[in-house]
């Protein structure tokens, strides 16, 4: 009888061993990369864009994801032959909402004349990264 009480002590404690260790695995696929990146539908600015120095640039885009953005970040680089500076405006936001609207602005006051791009860097709560660019000029 004695015996028959540590085999069936036993054998409990292997299946909650095996359950946590599903739990586990589980809890590692439910952050793991789907490759399920996210959507960035962008309506202003459009790319190659002109603009002059003193204007307000319109940034405006929805961005969705199966899952959901975990973080968002909007840049203004300046392009200085063919590779970036650092940002020269941007911020970095962590939405509670799927679809995340952007619709912001940017005055250009100061810049001088070249090459930017917007660039928006996204991670979904899976870890799959999305970044979108687009480029313009300032006369």
């Amino acid at each position: 009888m004695l015996y028959k009480n540590v085999l069936a002590s036993f054998i409990t404690l292997v299946w909650v061993g095996v359950l946590s260790g599903c739990a586990e695995l589980n809890k590692d696929s439910e952050t793991a990369p789907d490759g399920s990146l996210p959507v960035i539908q962008l309506q202003a600015p459009t790319d190659n864009s002109i603009f002059t120095s003193g204007n307000t640039i319109s940034i405006k885009s929805t961005i969705s994801d199966k899952d959901r953005i975990k973080e968002m970040e909007v840049q203004v680089v300046k392009v200085i032959q063919g590779s970036t500076s650092e940002a020269i405006w941007g911020y970095k936001k962590f939405p509670t909402t799927n679809p995340v609207i952007v619709d912001t602005s940017m005055n250009t006051t100061g810049l001088t004349s070249g090459h930017y791009m917007v660039r928006f860097n996204l991670v979904d709560t899976r870890t799959n990264a999305q970044v979108k660019e687009v480029h313009f000029l300032i006369r």
